[in-house]
């Protein structure tokens, strides 16, 4: 696991590096940027890169990359917007 510098991470955020609750067993070393945000209560899923400046939202489920500077959200996370500049 990788966490660069100027990272904010929420109350019970989690980050998984590895999940066997589904039919195959993931692991996954998981990178969270610089600048990144994460949320409240998100999950990061094993193998995850958060790019830099980009925000998770409180609660939601991350398990495939996130674009530098990217707002995503829900579960299964989804880019809902980007930092700076339109969709």
């Amino acid at each position: 696991m990788t966490i660069q510098q100027g990272v904010l991470l929420g109350v019970r955020a989690g980050i998984a590096l590895h999940d066997h609750s589904g039919r195959r067993f993931r692991l996954g070393r998981v990178v969270i940027k610089a600048g990144a945000t994460i949320g409240s209560d998100a999950v990061i899923g094993p193998g995850v890169e958060i790019g830099e400046h980009a925000i998770v939202g409180m609660g939601a489920v991350v398990l495939r990359d996130v674009p530098p500077g990217a707002l995503v959200l829900g579960n299964p996370a989804r880019v809902v917007n980007r930092i700076g500049g339109e969709m």
